[in-house]
């Protein structure tokens, strides 16, 4: 047996060791099995996938996404590695570079809604309404199933009124009530259109409708 065979099946021992240890939550033995699995130059891909999963359940967040990138490089048409490697950056404070992640995603797979609402919601949180609300809105045009889609929709056009309105308030505009009101509507709308299809958020879209209902 040539010594690359050897190093594939040490890899393979190794792998194994490592998940077995994964499922009984033993995350540190885990991780040193998958690491020295990955070491070998012979693991495949799954293995550095389930070695981020240790390392990031047991707070190395930089490592994590070190793994989840090397899965990304050898196998790019894998979309959940682009949601894992975008979360290490966000909780390294690297949203910049998350960002970027989940525009490629975005880019990939176009028609797909989960790159789409992960990128809307990314931009939210940034505070890139207008760009968020031009994504949920192609999203849900292409996609007018996609009930996340329209709450995101909804959330993005509640914010945005929400700005403009303190933004308006702020100025001391005499006609500040009624800034914004196209935003309301649309998020009423999408809110309600959330509802029929259906979802997990329902009492927040009835919440929010509540109170965007109420002038």
């Amino acid at each position: 047996m040539c010594s690359s065979d050897l190093d594939a099946t040490a890899a393979k021992a190794l792998a194994d060791a490592g998940w077995d240890a994964y499922a009984l939550g033993d995350l540190v033995v885990a991780r040193e099995k998958l690491s020295a699995a990955v070491a070998t130059g012979q693991a495949a891909p799954w293995v550095s996938y389930a070695l981020g999963f240790a390392q990031y359940a047991l707070g190395q967040f930089d490592a994590a996404a070190q793994s989840w990138t090397r899965v990304r490089t050898a196998v790019p048409q894998f979309m959940p590695v682009y949601f894992d490697l975008a979360d290490a950056f966000i909780s390294l404070g690297r949203g910049t570079d998350a960002l970027g992640i989940l525009r490629d995603a975005a880019k990939r797979w176009p028609t797909e809604p989960e790159p789409q609402n992960a990128l809307g919601t990314q931009l939210v949180r940034r505070g890139a309404l207008d760009e968020a609300i031009d994504i949920f809105t192609a999203l849900t045009t292409a996609r007018p199933a996609d009930s996340l889609g329209f709450f995101n929709l909804g959330r993005a056009h509640q914010l945005r009124y929400l700005k403009l309105q303190q933004n308006a308030a702020a100025a001391r505009i005499p006609t500040a009530a009624s800034i914004g009101d196209d935003d309301r509507q649309k998020a009423i709308a999408a809110f309600r259109k959330y509802l029929t299809l259906g979802g997990p958020f329902e009492k927040d879209a009835k919440d929010a409708i509540a109170t965007l209902d109420w002038k």
